[in-house]
């Protein structure tokens, strides 16, 4: 009489896959709850373009940027001589070629923070004279039509809207009113546009859109500037978030307070 073969292998074999199969599915489980208690993993969002818009939608899109990022200061220009707000007689005297050293919390800076910080550097022996600087809020790179004057500009506007082309008027940082054919974040953006729009046949330029603003600061004389130690310093941007340095050229200025 023949004997079976042992099976003990092949059951084995079958209570091993099980297993395996029963630890999927459980970890299956294990990652649908996960998704649905916490959603889909987040995505990179895709590359944000300015779109050509109607002038109003434009200056709406451009308002909210600029009050979303005012923090955000990229220029910083010291106010010519006669443009400083003053007031009193307790100007700084400084030779033309002077750096002074300006601290600023930003555009929207809070007048107790400015003067605790100005208390703050005054009982370390450096005084700070309060001024107005013009700061930069926002910047675009703007494609418009070539030679077109101010008097046709209208006449212009109405020939691309007539070919559905959308065109808005638009005044450039140098005073300039132009038809602009679209406002980009980017100067890559604004160069494939205007390559772009050349193809076509359209004779283009570009220019730069900007909102300027004026960004209350303290001013330290370059006699006190070097009195602001790197462990000083440290410990102001520890106490005073959002705190910036910059050094510019400085001369003749005084508080407005």
């Amino acid at each position: 009489m023949k004997r079976e073969p042992n099976a003990q292998p092949h059951n084995s074999g079958l209570r091993t896959l099980r297993w395996l199969l029963g630890v999927l599915l459980v970890l299956n489980l294990f990652f649908m709850l996960l998704r649905a208690q916490f959603g889909p993993v987040a995505q990179w969002p895709a590359v944000r373009q300015f779109v050509s818009a109607p002038l109003a939608e434009t200056a709406q899109a451009v308002g909210e940027e600029a009050s979303t990022h005012t923090e955000q200061v990229k220029t910083l220009e010291l106010l010519r001589p006669n443009e400083i707000a003053r007031e009193g007689e307790d100007a700084i005297e400084l030779a033309d070629n002077s750096l002074c050293v300006f601290l600023g919390l930003g555009v929207e800076a809070d007048p107790q923070q400015m003067a605790s910080l100005r208390q703050r550097l005054a009982a370390v022996g450096v005084p700070a004279t309060v001024v107005l600087v013009e700061a930069e809020l926002l910047r675009k790179h703007v494609v418009f039509l070539a030679s077109v004057t101010a008097a046709d500009l209208e006449s212009a506007l109405r020939g691309l809207l007539a070919k559905n082309i959308n065109a808005f008027i638009v005044t450039l940082q140098d005073g300039r009113r132009v038809a602009a054919l679209g406002v980009y974040d980017l100067q890559l953006m604004a160069d494939e546009a205007l390559h772009a729009f050349k193809e076509k046949g359209f004779t283009v330029e570009q220019g730069i859109y900007s909102e300027l603003t004026e960004q209350p600061m303290l001013m330290l004389s370059p006699s006190h500037k070097g009195r602001v130690s790197e462990r000083l310093w440290a410990g102001l941007r520890k106490d005073f978030p959002g705190l910036g340095r910059y050094e510019k050229y400085c001369q003749s200025v005084a508080s407005p307070s």
